[in-house]
């Protein structure tokens, strides 16, 4: 079933460096800051023996428990190189592309690009644009390479065609359908499993 839906194709940022991911992390670090404080205040109450000690233990140990957590949270978002923002959204995938007559297989796609296996003769160059082609569908993927790595090349969709758009936004959409729809089948294969 394919969807008849109409959308519009907007050009999304790419996000492409090593540096601190304040926007995610801040919160992050305003829990830390605010459950230190409570720690500090909880530690001193029970130093000096005011009020309800049992309340301050459980407080503290849950306190720490967390914090243990949040400092988690801080150091991943310190110094990681961000690829995309859909890193938590990528499919694998199996389609070729075709690019100066060799064919590629994309093997990952997110919502805002996909990576490919290179020949070794292959050279990409990050920043440059690149027209694949789908022969199987019969459309054009307009892309900017990112990154090479050697053995795969990681790309951004850059003004696809509404044609490519719509197809790429199906596949998409019908992988992740799938993928989810495998996961619940097997939650319901264990449950019957240990019933």
């Amino acid at each position: 079933m394919k969807s008849q839906k109409k959308f519009n194709v907007t050009k999304k940022e790419i996000v492409g460096s090593n540096a601190f991911d304040w926007r995610t992390v801040l919160p992050h670090i305003i829990l830390f800051t605010w459950i230190s404080f409570a720690c500090l205040v909880a530690g001193y109450r029970l130093y000096r023996g005011e009020g309800y000690e049992f309340g301050y233990i459980v407080t503290l140990i849950w306190s720490i428990y967390n914090l243990y957590g949040l400092f988690y949270a801080i150091l991943i978002g310190k110094n990681r190189f961000i690829e995309s923002d859909s890193e938590a959204l990528s499919i694998a995938s199996n389609r070729q592309l075709s690019y100066d007559a060799k064919t590629f297989e994309m093997y990952q796609m997110s919502f805002n690009g996909f990576r490919v296996r290179t020949h070794p003769e292959q050279i990409f160059v990050p920043g440059e644009s690149y027209v694949f082609y789908d022969d199987k569908r019969r459309f054009t993927i307009n892309s900017i390479c990112l990154e090479d790595h050697g053995s795969y090349v990681t790309f951004a969709f850059n003004n696809l065609t509404p044609q490519s758009a719509e197809e790429l936004a199906s596949y998409y959409s019908d992988q992740l359908n799938a993928a989810k729809q495998l996961e619940f089948d097997m939650e319901e294969e264990v449950a019957e499993m240990n019933s």
